[in-house]
């Protein structure tokens, strides 16, 4: 029996002190959205801020309840490489600066995340930025490499503040802009599927979307596009231990949030801002509180070798 109580506890106390579970791998992903000049290699970098506040709720009923705030920077080295007027390849490498303070104790985990890579396929690539009429709809896959750190001290009891997940995962994705004369709409929708790591930890499956009205503003060295729009996030509950089919109850997220921000264009150079409001959200069980989501992108495009802009 004394056993029995001591794997209790343990078993408790890796689920209480966990920080959002959608704090470092999935709310406010990173992904290209609607960049008007297609046909072009571009790369770029992604900085993105994301701030929550969780609770923590007592492990004894003589112990207080806590609340922590997370803070999740990250920044993306990015870019995209046009192999055929068709087929392009897209990456992502992330950098990623997480803490929790909690009770003026503060715990940081930093280092490189999980590398992504995302093949996608033009179904229908027409018009350019100087047509009146733009229509793109690729569709493809995404995978994701276990590239990210995992730091041994904090791993059990904060599986969320990791780099990475420490597992293959893949997905698929789908983007789809139109645009008539200025005024255009794009939607960018992916799924990721999880396996499980080495710590018998697996993180729950997602489907999120992103859904943007826009409006261009051109002239003959620039292009403004101020945009408003929908992103929402859907993800399951993460297995603590995946072999004893024994889920995380402080896990799974559902968020919808406005999401405002413009992009400008100086020939070359893009520069593109984003900031969500979330809207109705149900983080960690209702534990955690969205309270900053921003996002900060540059890129620079290059001509491919049969540029058609």
């Amino acid at each position: 029996m004394r056993l029995i109580a001591v794997c209790t506890i343990v078993l408790l106390s890796n689920m209480i002190v966990q920080a959002c579970d959608a704090c470092g791998c999935s709310t406010g992903g990173v992904g290209f959205g609607y960049v008007p000049f297609q046909k072009k290699h571009l790369i770029g970098l992604t900085y993105q801020y994301n701030q929550f506040t969780t609770e923590h709720p007592p492990l004894f009923a003589n112990e207080d309840r806590t609340t922590s705030i997370d803070d999740f920077n990250t920044a993306v080295l990015w870019g995209r490489y046009y192999f055929t007027e068709k087929f392009m390849v897209s990456g992502y490498v992330p950098f990623k600066n997480n803490s929790v303070v909690e009770n003026s104790s503060k715990t940081i985990v930093r280092g490189i995340g999980d590398i992504r890579i995302q093949p996608l396929y033009g179904i229908v690539n027409k018009g350019n930025t100087m047509s009146d009429k733009q229509l793109n709809l690729f569709v493809g896959g995404s995978l994701v490499v276990p590239s990210g750190r995992i730091d041994n001290d904090t791993r059990f009891t904060l599986p969320n503040l990791q780099p990475g997940t420490g597992t293959f995962s893949g997905g698929i994705s789908y983007l789809f802009s139109v645009r008539r004369f200025n005024l255009g709409f794009s939607s960018e929708v992916g799924t990721m599927t999880y396996g499980t790591n080495s710590n018998d930890y697996r993180f729950g499956n997602e489907i999120s979307s992103t859904n943007i009205f826009f409006y261009r503003f051109k002239n003959e060295r620039s292009t403004l596009i101020p945009q408003i729009g929908i992103y929402q996030l859907h993800r399951q509950k993460d297995y603590l231990y995946h072999s004893l089919n024994t889920k995380n109850p402080f896990s799974g997220v559902e968020l919808i949030a406005a999401q405002i921000g413009s992009s400008l264009y100086l020939n070359s150079v893009g520069l593109r801002a984003y900031y969500q409001i979330p809207i109705s959200s149900n983080l960690s069980d209702g534990l955690t509180t969205p309270n900053r989501l921003f996002t900060f992108q540059f890129l620079y495009l290059l001509n491919t070798k049969k540029d058609t802009k």
